[in-house]
């Protein structure tokens, strides 16, 4: 079956569609669309000028002389759907009259869908995203505050070497706060934090487990392969489905990984 596509104008809402190539040349050939014209590209699950896709440009722009008025014609005719497969015209109801010029078509509806779940993904990322690096930062800070404690009352910010976490902890601190002031250009930096992350502190637990036997160490290390895929995805896709299934991963790492490490003796134990 050949492709089709749905086009709308740059400064529309309104989708038409879905056309064949060949009625798309028709619908160039009446000047009803334009190298300009945007086309819905499901590869990249976005809207794109016709004239940045070389291949489809040429079939629908092709070089050659201006047809005549009566080709104009003939080719305008042959837009009409149900006039180019011989089918009787439909008739269209006042009600679909008044759905039409609201942009609320069986043509755009499934565009209309797909932009809400770009729009929720989008918004939920940030509380997610936020709300890992926070977990992350305290299980990382609350063990250190007796060095946090030291740097403060000496005025050496060099005795927060002696607890390297408590860096990390600071960091993820002042990430969550960027993420909750919707600072999504640091996106990229969390990205880079997460793989370390999930680099480092994985191999660390690891090897604590595999020196040690504590189970432990065990699902913290998991814990942190959860919670930093969590993040990383969660910075990465506007797929509705895919960044809720990473983000209750993420928050059920980020728990483990504070129960395991330090947060659970703390607040459960009394220790």
């Amino acid at each position: 079956m050949a492709q089709q596509y749905y086009v709308r104008q740059p400064n529309s809402d309104t989708a038409r569609g879905p056309y064949s190539v060949d009625k798309l040349q028709g619908l160039a050939e009446a000047d009803q669309i334009q190298p300009e014209t945007l086309y819905f590209d499901e590869a990249q699950d976005d809207w794109v000028a016709i004239e940045t896709n070389d291949a489809l440009k040429a079939q629908v722009f092709p070089e050659k002389k201006r047809l005549t008025l009566r080709q104009k014609a003939e080719k305008s005719a042959a837009v009409d759907d149900s006039e180019a497969s011989g089918e009787p015209r439909k008739r269209i109801s006042v009600t679909d009259m008044l759905a039409a010029a609201e942009g609320d078509t069986a043509e755009t509806r499934h565009v209309r869908r797909l932009e809400r779940q770009r729009s929720h993904a989008a918004a939920l990322s940030i509380p997610v995203i936020g709300t890992l690096l926070l977990i992350s930062a305290l299980s990382n800070l609350l063990p250190a505050i007796p060095v946090i404690e030291s740097v403060i009352e000496e005025s050496d910010p060099f005795l927060l070497l002696t607890r390297p976490l408590a860096i990390v902890g600071l960091l993820d601190l002042f990430f969550a706060v960027c993420v909750f002031l919707a600072a999504t250009e640091i996106f990229p930096v969390l990205r880079l934090r997460a793989a370390l992350g999930l680099g480092y502190f994985a191999f660390f637990y690891w090897s604590h487990y595999q020196n040690t036997g504590n189970p432990y160490d065990l699902f913290a290390a998991v814990s942190t392969v959860a919670a930093c895929t969590g993040i990383f995805i969660c910075t990465l896709t506007l797929n509705l489905f895919m960044l809720v299934t990473c983000a209750a991963v993420g928050l059920a790492g980020a728990a483990g990984f504070a129960y395991f490490t330090y947060l659970g003796p703390v607040f459960f134990t009394g220790g």
